[in-house]
């Protein structure tokens, strides 16, 4: 049991407000996707989208998280794609990784790089996998 109201709950989702209900969603910028989606690589086994939401969005709105799972064993692939409301979210990450010169989650480094070519990561044989989550706005925000 925390501070403040009470209202806040910690043992899962929280129930949005009237107020929150009532409001628009966050407004996606007129870019295509693909100037808003960074593909993530390296990504260990223990990572969810989840927990890959939560550390990019200290970056920005995050509005989808996918991470690619191998149709046959069930396990990662190692790669995703995280998808920010803006193009310049997503900019702002690629940015920071070079000044940081890395991204890291569980101690391992991720490579982060912005999706410029559709169809890339897709094609070919049996991957696939994974239909990605949209991110709610209260698991987005810090």
């Amino acid at each position: 049991s925390g501070g403040g109201s009470g209202a806040a709950r910690s043992d899962g989702p929280r129930k949005r407000s009237r107020e929150e209900a009532a409001a628009p969603a966050p407004v996606h910028d007129a870019s295509d996707v693909s100037e808003r989606e960074l593909y993530v690589g390296g990504i260990p086994n223990e990572v969810t989208e989840a927990m890959l939401a939560d550390y990019f969005g200290q970056f920005g709105h995050v509005t989808k998280v996918q991470v690619k799972i191998d149709k046959e064993t069930g396990k990662s692939r190692h790669f995703g794609f995280v998808t920010f409301a803006s193009a310049a979210e997503a900019a702002g990450v690629v940015r920071n990784y070079g000044e940081q010169r890395e991204h890291r989650i569980l101690g391992r480094l991720l490579q982060v790089r912005r999706d410029r070519k559709p169809g890339v990561f897709g094609g070919g044989g049996g991957g696939g996998g994974g239909g990605g989550r949209p991110v709610a706005a209260a698991e987005a925000e810090p």
